[in-house]
């Protein structure tokens, strides 16, 4: 049926250019002609906004970026070229950026200038799904169940009348309505059957590489319990000789600022210890830490980040040149083996921690009263975050709405970030 859908909408492409050939002074003619026109120019500004915002990119990753790691001080002789480079990339980025959001606007997929936050159309929440639900242990007995139900994020208790499950509605052990035993959805999911799942419930177009997706419950709740030991806690990391006394190489003194400096941290070197016990106290309450140091010095800490198999099956994750590395220098011993270390890894695993409270009545020395933040970026890489203790609040963007939040460049570290108010 396409291909014979495909094949009419030819031959009447093709009939209505013969009779625009007779007829080029027909109104419809004119007006096939114009659209064609803008059809054209839209193209081409498009893709001269993409080709200069490629070059921005490249300048400021091969030229710009070694020649600040260069730069010894404020006032080194290579300051002026740095400078100019980077205006230039930036009026380039800026040209792109304005292409972009015309051509949204004329599509009407964006409101007019200083509307954008409730001009967007065609938008739509992350899928949420629930791992903790019960479903049938035989994988193809479960998926035929999640096809056929949308798994709730409130439990009810008429949730299977409509067609719908929830965490409550069979205990683990048994099957209701159903042969065989159940098990938890965290146990026998799987990549391909996640992604089938979401595309039939919520999104037909959905791609685990340019969509955002939320799960919950990716560890039984039990293991959170007070008795279940945890390293990667506040209470945990007072009490841990090894993790209290690290000392991290710098962290964000003040984690309410906007814009592109509140990325970066300050150079202050801190123990783990007393960063905690500073937002614990409110003695700095708008302080935060975004270090990779944590796992790279204890790398048994990422196991209680996603549960390795989980991490393996839904994301492609492995540690085997990690654990290569660290058994070479075992190996080797530290004067060849430290040379190992200039080798690659293939994961990282920044952990952040931030209090949540503000204090009244006092504003933060960007000048506003709000809570510690990390503002819209995105890494070079594929990114899996784990919200492990208290609460956070999360703006999650697809992919094809990048061009729309003025992207650019970090100047010096690795990663992409909005240059939005």
């Amino acid at each position: 049926d396409g291909a014979a859908t495909r094949g009419r909408e030819n031959v009447n492409a093709n009939n209505a250019t013969e009779f625009c050939a007779d007829r080029p002074s027909d109104r419809s003619c004119a007006a096939a002609a114009d659209d064609f026109g803008r059809r054209c120019r839209l193209r081409l500004e498009l893709s001269s906004a993409t080709l200069s915002f490629v070059l921005a990119t490249s300048l400021r990753t091969t030229i710009l970026a070694p020649l600040m790691r260069m730069q010894s001080e404020k006032q080194s002789p290579l300051s002026p070229l740095v400078d100019g480079m980077d205006s230039i990339a930036g009026e380039m980025e800026r040209y792109s950026h304005g292409v972009w959001e015309d051509a949204a606007r004329r599509s009407n997929v964006m409101g007019n200038e200083g509307d954008r936050s409730s001009s967007f159309t065609g938008h739509r929440d992350p899928p949420e799904i629930d791992l903790n639900v019960p479903v049938p242990c035989e994988r193809d007995a479960a998926r035929l169940f999640l096809l056929e139900r949308k798994i709730a994020q409130e439990p009810h208790s008429n949730d299977n009348l409509n067609g719908v499950i929830s965490t409550t509605d069979y205990d683990a052990g048994e099957g209701a309505g159903t042969s065989g035993n159940f098990c938890r959805l965290r146990d026998i999911i799987t990549r391909r059957l996640l992604v089938e799942y979401v595309r039939a419930h919520y999104d037909e177009e959905f791609d685990l590489a340019t969509h955002p997706l939320i799960l919950r419950n990716a560890w039984p709740p039990e293991s959170f319990d007070e008795g279940n030991i945890r390293r990667l806690t506040p209470k945990s990391i007072l009490n841990d000789p090894q993790l209290s006394d690290l000392l991290l190489p710098n962290f964000f003194s003040d984690a309410t600022k906007t814009g592109y400096d509140a990325l970066v941290p300050d150079e202050d070197q801190i123990a783990l210890s007393q960063f905690v016990k500073g937002i614990l106290s409110g003695r700095t309450p708008n302080a935060k830490i975004g270090t990779q140091v944590i796992v790279e010095r204890i790398p048994e800490l990422r196991d209680e980040i996603v549960p390795p198999s989980l991490a393996r099956e839904l994301f492609g994750w492995t540690t085997w040149l990690d654990d290569w590395k660290k058994s070479a220098k075992e190996w080797l011993g530290p004067t060849v083996g430290g040379w190992i270390d200039k080798l690659p890894d293939m994961s990282a695993y920044p952990v952040f921690i931030a209090s949540k409270r503000r204090r009244a009545a006092e504003k933060s020395s960007s000048g506003n009263a709000h809570h510690p933040r990390t503002d819209l970026h995105n890494e070079p890489i594929g990114n899996v975050a784990s919200q492990l203790h208290g609460t956070r609040r999360w703006t999650l963007v697809p992919a094809k709405w990048s061009g729309l939040l003025r992207p650019a460049v970090s100047k010096r570290r690795g990663y992409f970030y909005s240059d939005m108010d």
